[in-house]
């Protein structure tokens, strides 16, 4: 089965053979990116065997010489891996094959080598293994050429059943305690789609680059990718509590306190994107998954339009309702279009109405595109004069004038929200506790609280009080 990355694998490996040779005078210093390493073995023409210490990065495993330098090196972002057990007159070996055109084997000592391995090549490379790793569980969306199902790893699975008909294991076995019945999200792509639209490929290609590149609290994150024959799948974080839309037909809309955490949490998590060189281009209400049900800490998802920021950018993406002006013009554009689009989901959390209404999607763009915006709504006059010059501030059409993520964190409406301890401690909205609880002063004699409690020996505590930001 050919995959459908080869073309990156080329495009990444563009040398003929598996390795990549190193120019030795500039060695690589591989101390803080190297995540594993260990002996790996290689099987000779003749049949027999070399040994050889490999370490993995990121992006690359590479090959070290007997003196421990790397020697050669290869991309393995978009190879393909497989694990085998190759039957001989000795034993069994164990080992996986990496690549497709070019594919090398890999052998390993044991088969719990082969484990590690496996576990540090599986968030790098394209799996194989769909069917023997997960089970869908149910549909939870559909749309033309893919689709997004709930499912867990038969490994947990297989567990909680032995857990089930066998109720003395943990008596025998005191670590095998029941697991955290962890639910994933597959967004699996149809390839007859992806065949059909050349677009689609290129959307799932960004995806996958873009989430491994990234990793942060308010971030989906991506666990593995499979290739199979009829589909390609993503291993993603399980949201069952919707999107900001649906909250947002429940709540209508937020308090300007809240409001304000919530757009702290989000320029947050803009200004650690935009650090690391992507800009996402689709930030909606709809790509702003909620983590809870009674608050509002959120996870960005959808990285399909997502790219590198380094570059002017020109090509005309996004949401009606929520792209930035200078995009609908045809202007070069950068990392500021996500500022606009933030500046669209703090006007819909603090009015609970788009900025550019209209009849059908045509006069809705051209709004969008003139960045004919309202202020003359009541609710903004109740707002604090520095809420509202953030706000128009995001909103602006001129992106020179636009602040940048990290601009916008130091407005004092946001700065006083992030010098509250609990948007430190959980990037977004938050469980915050209210407790009339005094302190004891254990230096007094335990007679003093022997007695029977009254105001003068024991202050009267409260139950805690809870209060979660809607």
């Amino acid at each position: 089965m050919a995959s459908v990355f080869q073309f990156l694998d080329c495009r990444y490996n563009p040398e003929p053979g598996f390795w990549q040779k190193l120019d030795l005078t500039l060695p690589e210093n591989l101390v803080n990116s190297t995540i594993f390493g260990g002996e790996l073995m290689f099987k000779r023409r003749d049949g027999s065997f070399k040994t050889r210490r490999c370490i993995l990065t990121s992006s690359y495993i590479y090959y070290l010489s007997k003196w421990i330098i790397p020697k050669y090196r290869a991309n393995i972002s978009w190879k393909t891996i497989e694990p085998f057990i190759e039957i001989t007159d000795k034993g069994s070996l164990y080992g996986f094959r990496l690549g497709d055109l070019n594919a090398l084997d890999f052998f390993t000592k044991s088969s719990q080598d082969l484990d590690k391995w496996l576990e540090n090549l599986s968030p790098i490379c394209i799996l194989s293994t769909f069917d023997e790793d997960l089970i869908v569980i149910k549909e939870i969306s559909h749309s033309m050429g893919s689709c997004i199902n709930l499912c867990q790893s038969t490994e947990e699975l297989k567990h909680r059943h032995k857990l089930q008909y066998e109720p003395n294991i943990l008596k025998r076995n005191p670590s095998s305690q029941p697991r955290t019945h962890e639910e994933f999200a597959i967004k699996s792509y149809s390839k007859q789609a992806i065949s059909q639209k050349p677009d689609l490929l290129q959307s799932i290609v960004n995806e996958i680059r873009g989430l491994r590149l990234v990793s942060h609290p308010n971030i989906v994150k991506l666990y593995k990718v499979y290739e199979t024959y009829s589909h390609i799948h993503l291993v993603i974080d399980y949201f069952p509590y919707g999107d900001l839309s649906k909250r947002l037909q429940k709540v209508k809309k937020l308090s300007e306190a809240n409001a304000l955490k919530f757009m702290a949490s989000l320029l947050q998590t803009l200004s650690y994107m935009h650090s690391m060189g992507i800009v996402h281009r689709d930030i909606k209400p709809e790509n702003i998954m909620m983590m809870n049900d009674n608050s509002f800490q959120l996870k960005i998802i959808d990285f399909g339009l997502a790219c590198d920021a380094g570059y002017g950018l020109s090509q005309k993406c996004g949401s009606p309702g929520c792209v930035a002006p200078e995009i609908l013009r045809g202007e070069i554009y950068g990392s500021k279009a996500d500022l606009f689009s933030a500046g669209v989901l703090m006007y819909i959390i603090l009015t609970g109405k788009s900025p550019f209404s209209g009849r059908d999607t045509k006069e809705v763009l051209n709004k969008n595109k003139k960045c004919l915006i309202s202020f003359s709504n009541n609710i903004f006059s109740k707002l604090t004069t520095e809420t509202v010059e953030l706000l128009k501030t995001l909103l602006d059409a001129n992106p020179n004038i636009r602040c940048s993520a990290s601009e916008a964190l130091v407005f004092s409406c946001i700065k006083k929200v992030r010098e509250c301890e609990c948007v430190h401690k959980t990037c977004g909205f938050c469980q915050e506790t209210n407790s009339d609880v005094h302190k004891i002063d254990t230096r007094k004699s335990t007679t003093d609280y022997a007695k029977k409690p009254n105001s003068k020996t024991l202050p009267k505590i409260h139950p805690h009080k809870r209060n979660f930001f809607l």
